[in-house]
């Protein structure tokens, strides 16, 4: 209650205690009348009051004890006893004196309440700077009373109370001593919005902020972490907790956009979050244990986040993964690794699944055996972002803090098979079209970068990024072509064909012939001498005749619909004699395109569709679908034989789909490549197959852990080629001896790829993920100090939040003062 307010009750007392002193003086009836009027103001006094202020039973006692003296003198006025209705009219008036002295005293100038109702020590750093707010405030009293909470797992309930665990000199009261329907607080701040909601923790339900609302009339609900707006799950803005509060201070103008969807504008506040107050005082109020210091010393600290989410869903592998950081570490003594798990990981895990969590803490205790390694079981993360040089791990709201620090970041965004893992291995050259070239182009599908691959040096060169409209589209441009003095890049999801001039590495791109902007497009691109045929993916966009010396496109429309009036996909296609033919992925036929005419022949008694068809020795030869067999075509379409191979498929294989993906030509044979099979199958002239198991370890295993394992596959004299989606490694299969081989080639960095790849794939962050470097990398350029990011990545984070200056929880606060207070009365 504001003091204006407050004074406002005092003088409707005293007004009402005057008119004690003239009701003698005045006609009974008028007398009535006041009496009557005075204490139905008296008791909406006293109602108000104990709404609205706390400690007020004796007060409202003195109130009760005045309306019951004046219905004794309205009654002694109605027996006509004016003697008795003078001694109580004199009674009632000095009990109004009384209340209003005890008023004056004890209520007036009483300190406002504020009241911080956190429950995990680990999420107070989303208070502290309001608290530190609050208690520079010296009409302010101050308490912080920890929320006892239970640990919930297979329908038990464990009692948890944090109380001894925040930091020391706050004024921490008892819950169960603090009584809020006595005390009444002004302000009420809380960080759990989840009531009864909540599956692995929750706190009791006099807490819950359905029951807090009957005690105060500003509920506050400040939320315990920071989250990325763009993948904010709305949900929490229907929790309890939000429904209920008076007003919900979020972090940005963006999040206060979309609670208000939920709860009207009016209720939603953004001024920023008190965590990043906290971060931006880096390592002052920070005290490093001793046992730290000494593991640290002068080394580089890495910190390990693992999120809730890695720790419950076995299909992660997020066990194999850790054992494989433990044995990292272990091999790695001149660095340090502090890992920190969410503080919610042994709650849950043991919440869901009993063996996940023996699992979990098996892994601990591996960690925990490690010299130089810190396992943070702390309430207070900011001791470990402190200390540490480099961020390790998953999303969260821990990283979107720790990039506040502008340190380095590597972030876990795809799966991590081996933390050795070059940045050569990483970046993808995935589309090839003249590997028989001494030096062929290729794209990286992460994010749009053009290489030159050297086959001879075996070293892949950054030219530069395409990033056309959307620099986060992956996978933009697909095959690559070149001519001596250009480089043409044919879209995939990019929405133009790009061409790029070698000498100067300049950029324009050719005008669009596709009806779907943001989907792919070109299946497949046969070159013939200066001339390019472009074989679009979907029906209804059309073939492209691209001329490279003059970058003239001419266009050859084809059917849009079958005959059933549905759209369809394309398959690689092949030209013979200036005819070219289109496989139809998704219903058994073949387009014959001449310069005529556009003929349909239909594969009668074949079920599905074609990969690809290839001509070779007057045949042609195409691959369906399922890869489950190979069909032998006439030219005319009027002989067709089906090649089997069903002998070679294993049983376990014989139910799959996608067996093989690709067929390449190599010298005498055909060779079907696989998709998820760990074998290739030749084809001689004659049609007869054989089975071509593949040897190598690593590449088994490649392709169990990948659908498509292999973006391409050519043919260079006696070697077929496979570069994988992901990684700059080529398998070589030689045909002379059916081997398979692994060939390294090494990409050459410089300073404007890796800022290319940090921006494009960062959100303009500056983070390093674990699908574009290889950890030990990271590990190298921390320790080398040779990241030159920081300032970058701090502003990127710090520009999406409100009053990021590290004041967020004054101006939280101030907010507050300016609703229950009066402006004379606030500091």
């Amino acid at each position: 209650m504001k003091q204006s307010e407050r004074k406002k009750v005092q003088s409707i007392l005293e007004n009402i205690r005057k008119q004690h002193n003239i009701l003698e003086s005045l006609p009974e009836k008028e007398v009535f009348a006041l009496l009557e009027e005075n204490q139905g103001t008296i008791i909406e006094l006293g109602n108000y009051v104990e709404q609205n202020m706390g400690q007020t039973a004796p007060f409202i006692r003195m109130l009760e004890e005045y309306c019951e003296l004046v219905y004794q003198m309205f009654q002694s006025m109605k027996k006509n006893n004016r003697l008795q209705a003078a001694v109580e009219n004199e009674r009632a008036g000095k009990k109004l004196e009384q209340a209003e002295d005890y008023y004056v005293k004890h209520l007036l100038y009483r300190k406002y309440e504020i009241l911080f109702l956190p429950y995990k020590a680990a999420m107070w750093d989303s208070m502290e700077s309001i608290y530190l707010a609050a208690v520079q405030n010296s009409k302010c009293r101050v308490s912080v009373m920890p929320v006892p909470y239970y640990l919930l797992e297979d329908g038990k309930k464990t009692a948890v109370y944090e109380g001894n665990r925040f930091p020391e000199g706050l004024p921490i009261v008892d819950a169960y001593q603090y009584k809020l329907k006595e005390e009444r607080p002004d302000v009420i701040f809380i960080h759990n919005p989840y009531d009864g909601y909540n599956r692995v923790t929750r706190v009791e339900e006099q807490f819950y902020s359905s029951e807090l609302i009957k005690y105060t009339s500003h509920l506050c609900y400040v939320p315990y972490d920071v989250v990325n707006e763009n993948s904010f799950n709305e949900t929490y803005c229907i929790v309890p907790g939000v429904r209920n509060a008076w007003k919900i201070f979020v972090q940005s103008e963006k999040l206060r956009e979309i609670y208000a969807k939920y709860v009207g504008a009016d209720k939603v506040v953004a001024l920023g979050s008190p965590k990043i107050d906290k971060i931006l005082k880096g390592r002052n109020g920070v005290t490093v244990p001793m046992q730290w210091e000494k593991v640290i010393g002068t080394k580089t600290v890495f910190l390990l986040n693992t999120h809730v989410s890695r720790i419950i869903n076995e299909k992660t592998g997020a066990f194999t993964f850790l054992r494989k950081v433990a044995e990292f570490f272990e091999e790695h003594k001149d660095i340090v690794l502090i890992w920190r798990p969410h503080p919610l990981s042994e709650s849950t895990a043991l919440a869901m699944n009993r063996k996940i969590y023996e699992k979990y803490e098996a892994v601990i205790r591996q960690f925990k055996k490690i010299e130089n390694v810190i396992y943070d079981d702390t309430p207070d993360m900011h001791c470990a972002i402190a200390v540490s040089d480099a961020y390790f791990g998953d999303g969260g709201s821990l990283l979107t803090l720790y990039k506040v620090t502008g340190k380095p970041v590597y972030l876990l965004d795809s799966d991590v098979d081996n933390l050795k893992v070059t940045p050569a291995e990483q970046f993808s050259c995935a589309n090839l079209t003249e590997l028989e070239q001494e030096v062929c182009y290729g794209t990286g599908r992460a994010c749009n970068t053009l290489f030159a691959i050297n086959r001879k040096t075996k070293t892949v060169q950054y030219i530069r990024s395409i990033l056309e409209e959307n620099r986060m589209q992956e996978n933009a441009y697909g095959y690559v072509v070149s001519t001596e003095e250009k480089i043409f890049m044919l879209p995939n999801f990019a929405r133009h064909i790009a061409v790029v001039d070698k000498k100067t590495k300049e950029v324009h791109y050719l005008p669009n012939y596709y009806r779907k902007e943001d989907d792919l497009k070109c299946v497949s691109a046969i070159r013939q001498e200066n001339k390019l045929v472009i074989t679009p993916l979907f029906s209804g966009d059309p073939v492209l005749v691209l001329n490279l010396e003059t970058e003239e496109i001419k266009k050859r429309e084809l059917p849009e619909y079958n005959d059933n009036q549905r759209s369809f996909y394309y398959g690689q296609s092949c030209i013979n004699n200036e005819k070219l033919y289109i496989p139809i992925r998704t219903e058994n036929r073949i387009l014959e395109i001449t310069r005529e005419e556009v003929i349909s022949h239909k594969l009668e008694k074949i079920d599905g569709g074609f990969m690809q068809c290839i001509f070779w020795d007057d045949k042609l030869w195409i691959l369906p679908a399922d890869g489950q067999y190979l069909l032998q075509c006439s030219k005319d379409f009027r002989q067709l034989n089906k090649i089997e191979y069903d002998e070679f498929i294993p049983m376990e294989d014989k139910d799959k789909t996608f067996l093989f993906y690709r067929m390449v030509l190599q010298k005498e044979n055909l060779w079907l490549i696989p998709r998820n099979v760990p074998y290739f199958i030749k084809i001689e002239k004659n049609g007869k197959p054989t089975r071509i198991d593949i040897d190598h370890i690593e590449v088994i295993e490649y392709l169990r852990q990948h659908e498509q394992p292999f973006s391409e596959a050519v043919a260079v004299e006696d070697k077929i080629y496979f570069p994988p989606f992901m990684l700059a490694d080529f398998y070589v299969l030689d045909t002379k001896d059916n081997s398979l081989k692994k060939e390294r080639f090494q990409t050459q960095h410089t300073e404007e790829l890796v800022s290319q790849i940090l921006e494009c794939k960062g959100e303009k962050e500056y983070i390093y993920r674990s699908s574009l470097f290889g950890f030990s990398y990271f590990a190298d350029l921390v320790r080398n100090k040779k990241d030159i990011y920081a300032k970058q990545r701090k502003n990127a984070v710090l520009d999406t939040f409100a009053r990021n200056d590290g004041s967020a929880g004054k101006g939280i606060f101030d907010y507050v003062c300016n609703e229950i207070m009066d402006a004379s009365e606030e500091d």
